[in-house]
């Protein structure tokens, strides 16, 4: 179950090289940007049939929308759909986003290495497998701050081998997080999000000069464990708690 810590270990690399005591908020964003439009050149240089898309870049194709078949939860107008191959979710139009896809992540971590090699090694300290980077789908910056860093969104998945049930989740993911030296402060085996069971934890684990809360939402859809991981500061403004809700609310399995 090493794999559920992908998306927090990506999302909590980047809210730290992000902080305050990082780069400033017009930095982050462009860096954010920069990295986007890198990892979209390698991605279809690669693979020109690929169906990867990153916004905002002055070249990438819009972000796919979900299907009209799928039934999505209603957002406020200034939110948007973000789809990848099998999930949809909902962010504020403000936020930065890359898809990712078998090969996202490892151009992910070649074109921040490129642009700069800081960040790169605060998410390489935290993602070092190419087994757990592979598992990674989605990654999204929120382009305003708040408190010390950017929100982080990740969405990751992972085939289990076994039938697994939410109580499996609710055992192994916490024995996870406490091999890792993480304190989980908060559980819920009861989640119902459109129709899918599954589990929520909140992890908080110390930064340079602030805590990070992690949000993480486990979702089981046999064969398959789908994470939604939204990373921001312990003091984060109190309208970053009702915007992970509304995210939280937004996912949804296609």
């Amino acid at each position: 179950m090493n794999k559920v810590w992908a998306g927090c270990a990506m999302a909590a690399a980047w809210v730290l090289a992000g902080s305050a005591c990082g780069p400033s908020p017009e930095e982050t964003e462009a860096t954010l940007t920069a990295v986007a439009g890198s990892v979209y050149a390698t991605l279809t240089a690669e693979a020109p049939t690929a169906t990867a898309s990153l916004t905002p870049t002055p070249t990438a194709t819009p972000t796919p929308r979900p299907s009209a078949t799928a039934t999505l939860p209603a957002v406020a107008s200034d939110w948007e759909y973000h789809s990848g191959e099998g999930f949809a979710v909902a962010l504020p139009s403000r936020w930065l986003v890359i898809q990712l896809g078998e090969e996202g992540v490892r151009a992910l971590m070649e074109a921040t290495a490129n642009i700069d090699e800081q960040w790169a090694e605060a998410v390489a300290s935290l993602v070092g497998s190419e087994e757990v980077m592979d598992s990674l789908r989605f990654f999204a910056m929120d382009s305003r701050r708040s408190g010390n860093a950017n929100p982080v969104v990740t969405v990751s998945q992972q085939t289990v081998p076994a039938r697994m049930s939410i109580a499996d989740l609710c055992t192994q993911v916490p024995a996870v997080f406490q091999l890792l030296g993480i304190e989980v402060v908060d559980s819920d085996c009861s989640l119902r999000v459109n129709g899918v069971d599954g589990a929520f934890f909140l992890s908080r684990f110390p930064a340079d000069s602030f805590f990070i809360l992690n949000y993480q939402y486990s979702f089981l859809s046999e064969p398959t464990v789908w994470t939604l991981s939204i990373v921001a500061d312990e003091d984060a403004d109190p309208e970053v708690e009702e915007m992970i809700a509304t995210i939280r609310d937004s996912f949804i399995l296609r």
